[in-house]
């Protein structure tokens, strides 16, 4: 859950206002990167994968998918579209097959970025991106936003060194149907297919070594993609989980948020939850305050949604909502830190997160850690939801390089 509220951070004085998740590349950039020189060979090499050839967009509207959609297996490319990109850099923007929370064959939006120079003998490493709240409207895609190549220019320092940048506007952003916002299953698969998608563009040279990277919601499907990865996308090889100021413990979550500016975020995971699961109905869990102002969730962007319930008094019924069925059952379903990630993870949180209490954290490293999850666990004191990601840059790139180079992680269950 991120919003970033107008605030336009340091080195970011060229860009327009952008989306969080268009901000989350960008304080990426801003840091040094660390880890030059890392050896981007080694480890599992890439299988064969078949890899396309344009197979270029043409008509009025991008994320409008063929009626009805050809099948496809998950990743699969449906068509792409170069896009505007700065020099020595490709970008596309990508449309593929993806699979939905009720397993129906769907299509899913985003874009993808890779060097324009001679790849490793492999191909180059990926870094899949779990962008942080936007909306569920389809305004609200990443990959549809205008400002979406001042961004791109700052992608050449992103981590120090060249990756495959591939990023998903998850389920039903931007395309049609619904966004089950925070159900983690779906954010999962929308983060694994994309790599799939980058792999079949030929000119990317993407392999299939990733790390996830994923900041407020991005943090939930990022943890959701490490569990399910092995059975999801057993083709691809995953290196390590990033998860920034990543949302659980719903219940906890809920009683912050709902004193805040940002008690938006609970119609928007309540609407989805109800949209999503059949057993799960807004008019059981929201006032009639709330459930009057219920369509703007569908139809507008985060900073809307927050200005317009901010006035409200009272979003839930009652906090124990959370411990009544059939939203505990699924708070639990959606929970992050509810089983083993087999690649090592790294949590990151800001000390003065005003979103997401750092102690949930602290509570979700501990369930990871009984899982059998190698962990490491960064607190910056005094940083912010959004801030933080400036602060954890140099940091977080060391130790995406680390796993690109089979450098062994830092496990903090051991000690």
């Amino acid at each position: 859950m991120e919003l970033q509220r107008n605030k336009i951070f340091r080195c970011l004085a060229c860009v327009r206002a952008v989306p969080v998740f268009l901000l989350v590349l960008a304080a990426a950039a801003c840091g040094d990167g660390g880890g030059e020189g890392i050896d981007t060979g080694g480890g599992t090499s890439a299988p064969e994968v078949e890899r396309a050839g344009p197979v270029l967009f043409e008509g009025d509207d991008f994320y409008k998918p063929p009626e009805p959609l050809p099948p496809g297996e998950p990743g699969e490319l449906i068509w792409i579209e170069p896009i505007e990109a700065p020099p020595q850099m490709l970008a596309w923007r990508v449309l593929y097959h993806s699979r939905s929370t009720n397993g129906s064959d769907i299509a899913v939006s985003g874009f993808v970025v890779a060097p324009d120079q001679e790849p490793p003998q492999d191909g180059w490493p990926v870094v899949a991106l779990g962008h942080g709240t936007t909306g569920l409207a389809d305004a609200c895609a990443p990959s549809a936003d205008p400002s979406l190549l001042d961004v791109l220019r700052l992608i050449p320092n992103l981590f120090g060194f060249p990756y495959v940048v591939t990023a998903t506007d998850y389920e039903g952003l931007g395309t049609p149907g619904h966004h089950p916002y925070m159900v983690g299953e779906s954010g999962a698969r929308g983060v694994l297919d994309s790599v799939r998608a980058a792999r079949a563009i030929e000119a990317a040279h993407a392999s299939n070594r990733f790390v996830v990277w994923g900041h407020s919601q991005g943090g939930q499907a990022a943890l959701f993609a490490g569990r399910l990865a092995s059975d999801l996308a057993p083709d691809l090889d995953l290196l390590g989980i990033a998860a920034v100021a990543a949302p659980s413990q719903l219940a906890v979550l809920s009683n912050t948020l709902s004193g805040s500016y940002f008690r938006g975020y609970l119609p928007m995971v309540i609407s989805s939850y109800a949209e999503t699961y059949p057993d799960a109905h807004a008019e059981s869990a929201l006032t009639t305050a709330a459930l009057e102002r219920i369509a703007v969730v569908d139809e507008a962007c985060a900073d809307e949604i927050m200005s317009i319930y901010a006035s409200l008094d009272a979003i839930l019924v009652d906090q124990s909502v959370w411990i009544t069925e059939p939203w505990k059952s699924l708070a639990e379903l959606n929970e992050p830190g509810r089983g083993k990630v087999e690649a090592p993870v790294l949590i990151i949180h800001g000390g003065d997160d005003e979103q997401v209490p750092v102690d949930t954290s602290e509570v979700l490293f501990e369930e990871l850690c009984a899982h059998g999850t190698s962990v490491q666990r960064i607190v910056y004191p005094g940083q912010s939801h959004s801030g933080v990601i400036f602060a954890s840059a140099n940091d977080l790139s060391r130790w995406i390089g680390d796993r690109f180079a089979g450098v062994p992680p830092i496990n903090e269950c051991e000690s």
